[in-house]
């Protein structure tokens, strides 16, 4: 499989009023480097698995930057 860090969030323009379940302010992206010199294809569903968190599906599309994948969470 892919091994992926985290190398930082972007906060997203957010508008309008947010859903009474979702507990933060605004959208962002979540900017993943690809390691061990490997590439990942984009605009798939990919099952990441966190030590402490466990698995999520998380839609991961290219960056534009080479080794670099992007998460959008709304």
């Amino acid at each position: 499989g892919y091994r992926l860090r985290l190398a930082g969030v972007r906060p997203l323009p957010s508008s309008g009023v947010r859903p009474a379940n979702v507990t933060r302010q605004r959208a962002f992206v979540g900017v993943f480097d690809v390691l061990d010199g490997m590439s990942m294809p984009g605009e798939l569903i990919y099952s990441m698995t966190h030590a402490q968190y466990g698995r999520l599906p998380i839609f991961l599309t290219v960056s534009g930057e080479a080794g670099r994948m992007l998460a959008v969470f709304n």
